[in-house]
């Protein structure tokens, strides 16, 4: 538990480590979206049921419904961006363009199912942030290719945005997982967590 208001300030603004911390989230984030756009459920259904279950709501509503061959490079664009970031490479433009192929890979899937968009949300919150931070200082071709990058020191600016980039993914996570456990013990009490039946199930 945080208890002075400095510690308040430092987790918020001045976090330590961020090249290394910065570079994990890359990975990790790169790697999930990546994964989760292969492996998940995302084959001809989102096409072949489009016109009986596509239903866009909201400001990007005028994002239409794919065909196989948009669908498919939809999905090629975010695996082949995620690819160049997750190892480093044009770092700051693949972030970008993995960020907004993914938003609209993950609004467009989700008005299938507004349950899967909800377990998503967090990427497309994460992949914002991290374009307005350096996720190339740590461990990336870009490092390689330009040894200058290694030196280069951080304005205070920039330091107290990598860190509270950091402290928002932190705390959202942290958000995500008590209300969910809250949701849990209000609808169901204690039992889904004593009795087992939950995950029995």
């Amino acid at each position: 538990m945080l208890r002075p208001r400095s510690d308040v300030h430092a987790f918020l603004w001045n976090q330590g480590n961020l090249d290394f911390r910065l570079f994990v989230m890359r990975v990790a984030i790169g790697l999930v979206i990546i994964s989760f756009t292969i492996l998940g459920p995302f084959d001809r259904f989102h096409v072949d049921g489009a016109d009986l279950l596509y239903r866009p709501v909201g400001p990007f509503r005028f994002i239409p419904a794919m065909s196989l061959e948009v669908f498919e490079a939809l999905k090629a664009i975010i695996v082949i961006s995620g690819l160049l970031w997750v190892i480093g490479y044009k770092t700051r433009i693949a972030n970008i363009v993995l960020a907004l192929s993914y938003f609209v890979f993950s609004y467009y899937v989700g008005h299938f199912s507004t349950q899967l968009f909800s377990y998503i949300t967090h990427l497309n919150f994460f992949l914002i942030l991290l374009c307005f931070v350096d996720t190339s200082r740590f461990w990336s071709i870009d490092r390689l290719r330009s040894p200058a990058l290694r030196d280069r020191a951080y304005t205070p600016s920039q330091q107290e945005l990598a860190s509270f980039v950091l402290a928002f993914m932190q705390l959202y996570v942290v958000a995500f997982y008590l209300q969910a456990g809250g949701s849990k013990l209000l609808v169901g009490g204690r039992d889904w967590f004593l009795t087992g039946d939950t995950p029995y199930f």
